[in-house]
């Protein structure tokens, strides 16, 4: 899977469990900020991308990840996403 392959997996993701429009969702905007994502959206998304990568992203790393670029970096350096 190359960078831009798992940047592609996780944004298409996001765009189908919380309905988001596709031509105006930006990878590096807060979630906080996207279509009101509220605290049982974001559980709700992690456990989907869980479940995807078959991998557990702990508590602790939540509040890490403010926008799905910082998911696509933590996926990558700490939890062995392999990038061809």
């Amino acid at each position: 899977m190359s960078i831009l392959d798992l940047e592609n997996e996780v944004r298409d993701i996001a765009i189908r469990e919380l309905s988001l429009n596709p031509n105006t969702f930006n990878m590096a905007t807060p979630l906080v900020h996207v279509n009101n994502v509220d605290s049982l959206d974001f559980v709700h998304l992690m456990v989907t991308y869980e479940e995807r990568f078959e991998l557990e992203l702990e508590d602790a790393l939540h509040p890490r990840i403010a926008c799905l670029n910082d998911l696509v970096r933590i996926l990558i350096t700490e939890k062995g996403v392999t990038i061809a």
